[in-house]
């Protein structure tokens, strides 16, 4: 990760202040177009300069367009620089490595004013939290995606409701005022596909792609889905008789409510969240299931399109799955048709109580194995009682924790002594962090093994849902879920979003769990390599065990300026040295193969 300054509080003032004048003047040039809007009670309005960029985005917009008069809570002013003339504001530094994958500006960022830029759609988006005001800038209208068009100005939308307390979801809502259920599901798993087929059967919508849930205000109330986009984004097979007006990724776009205004709905409460599932039955059915499942599977696809605070999207959906009348699998038949009458059947069916999920296959078998929980340290005592912290909270049922202390000089005894977790504590002399981890592995006793580095922090109910996919897939030597990055700001020390999952680096040993039989196989760390062990590990262990990857995200990267990586020289060093050890490996292996003798093929697993 790049050690770039981020942005003075003066500098982002300065931005806020040209990108301002700049609508102004785009506004003198074009006149200005309101429009009012309403999301969970919640009003704003979006202000355009011109008419073009309004009369663009209206078919997606017009469910949310509201005429009550209310006075509105926040606006979104937005421009299009090729229409009017008028450039948008450079920041004044290249900051095209600070931009991460959902348009978050890491460093571009402060408690008073919000960054982001969408390299797709080239946008630059300004948010004043506490104004509630969004400038949005697109480069030109031109250029847009056409699912920009499907869902537009998706961020400024997310960041003011979130605000408020009403959050985005990327997942499809179908019913009626009196009640909808929320559905929800990994790409491709057949969302649009649910919203297509209600949308034909005359069953309404609340929209498709991208919704709005609502937390109750009292106790006894159920959350609220709520309409944001008038739109269907469909795969092209799916497509019979409508007429879609764009094309996108391969998928095709339509806007029907204009025409049928009957079939959207606006706001319901949520009955029950599904997650979606393709299966090669004829008919769909829709079973009970866990809904801390459905809860994972809804953040997981939502945390990789929505900027803001991760924890807030995660704790709104577990607060959904948990206070509707349940949580189900909508298993999807090959026959479209039965959709719609499924889950029309699903809401005209009173469901009173929470439906009880089916008891959890691991907890059936008495499948969960002891973990031995490894923390290799070194001069980090000042920040190891928040790791300890966070594996504790993890509420594990049998779990052991081993620090190795490889040869710090600072207050460790005394950060273990005050953490008030009980650990195993073993001393070397400094031999660096594979060595640390090896020894750990050769002290414990759990049948499974994780790994979390002081730094680092797990987040909530990570370790369980783990060892829960580590259960669910017996052949499996490692489960590996995904990890985010936070970086410590110089002056607070605060540590604020830095790296999204989808971007980071993909194999941190403490966002997995692993068999013992895994390093029996594969070996342990090299201990020749400073840096990059954990490349090398899982470079050997694709070629030698079944890695199962999850989209659950697990694991909290703490950047600090004592990080390993913040040596680059020497990281690249140690990049190098790994390469060649892979190298080596396979080539071994290679051969053996080629020679068709398993027994020595074996040896080689096992050294």
């Amino acid at each position: 990760m790049d050690r770039i300054a981020p942005l003075s509080a003066d500098e982002l003032d300065d931005l806020w202040e040209r990108a301002l004048a700049a609508f102004h003047e785009a506004s003198r040039k074009l006149g200005t177009h309101t429009v009012s809007c309403e999301v969970g009670a919640i009003p704003f309005d979006l202000i355009y300069a011109g008419p073009t960029i309004g009369q663009a985005f209206r078919p997606a917009l017009q469910g949310i367009e509201s005429a009550n008069g209310q006075s509105p809570l926040a606006k979104i002013m937005v421009f299009d620089c090729a229409e009017s003339g008028v450039s948008a504001p450079t920041i004044g530094r290249p900051i095209q490595n600070l931009i991460r994958w959902r348009g978050d500006c890491w460093q571009a960022t402060d408690a008073k004013r919000h960054v982001y830029f969408l390299y797709a759609d080239y946008t630059l988006q300004l948010f004043d939290p506490s104004a509630g005001l969004c400038i949005v800038m697109i480069d030109s209208l031109k250029r847009l995606p056409a699912w920009a068009f499907a869902a537009p100005l998706r961020i400024p939308l997310a960041l003011i409701l979130r605000k408020h307390g009403v959050f985005f979801v990327h997942g499809a809502a179908v019913g009626t005022a009196d009640g909808a259920v929320l559905i929800t599901g990994n790409g491709g798993s057949g969302k649009s596909t649910t919203a297509l087929s209600c949308y034909r059967a005359g069953l309404p919508l609340l929209g498709d792609d991208y919704v709005a849930i609502k937390m109750p205000c009292r106790s006894g109330q159920m959350p609220s889905v709520h309409n944001i986009y008038s739109s269907l984004k469909i795969v092209h097979r799916e497509i019979n008789a409508e007429k879609f007006s764009q094309s996108s990724e391969g998928k095709a776009l339509l806007f029907p409510f204009g025409a049928h205004p009957e079939l959207l709905t606006r706001s319901a409460p949520l009955c029950a969240v599904f997650s979606a599932y393709r299966t090669d039955n004829s008919a769909t059915h829709i079973d009970p299931v866990d809904p801390e499942e459905v809860a994972r599977i809804a953040f997981a696809s939502t945390a990789l399109q929505i900027p803001g605070d991760d924890e807030d999207v995660a704790n709104a959906i577990a607060v959904c799955t948990r206070s509707a009348s349940g949580a189900f699998q909508l298993m999807l038949g090959v026959d479209r048709s039965g959709v719609a009458l499924a889950i029309a059947d699903f809401l005209n069916t009173p469901v009173p109580m929470p439906v009880p999920p089916p008891q959890p296959i691991w907890e059936k078998s008495g499948a969960l194995k002891r973990i031995s929980v490894i923390i290799p340290v070194h001069n980090t005592a000042h920040l190891i009682a928040e790791a300890l912290t966070s594996i504790a909270a993890q509420h594990y049922p049998d779990m052991e924790v081993i620090v190795v202390d490889d040869g710090s000089t600072d207050a460790l005894d005394s950060a273990l002594a005050t953490s008030g977790t009980p650990v195993h504590l073993i001393r070397q002399t400094q031999r660096g962090p594979a060595a640390a981890r090896n020894a750990g592995i050769a002290a414990s006793t759990g049948e499974w093994l994780a790994f979390l580095d002081a730094d680092d922090l797990w987040g909530q109910g990570a370790l369980m849902r783990l060892a829960r996919d580590l259960a669910l897939h017996p052949r499996a030597g490692v489960v590996h879920g995904k990890a985010i990055s936070f970086l410590a700001e110089e002056n607070t020390g605060k540590y604020v979003n830095a790296m999204h999952p989808r971007e980071n680096f993909p194999f941190f040993i403490g966002a997995g769990i692993y068999r013992r039989t895994a390093f029996e196989v594969v070996g342990g760390f090299s201990e020749s390599l400073t840096f990059s062990e954990d490349v090398e590990w899982y470079a050997r262990a694709t070629d030698l065990v079944e890695v199962v990857q999850i989209p659950d995200l697990v694991l909290h990267v703490r950047t600090h300026a004592g990080n390993m990586t913040g040596n680059t020289a020497a990281e690249n060093h140690g990049r190098f040295q790994a390469m060649k050890s892979v190298f080596e490996h396979r080539r071994k292996l290679a051969a053996l193969e080629a020679s068709n003798n398993p027994s020595q093929i074996e040896l080689i697993k096992l050294k």
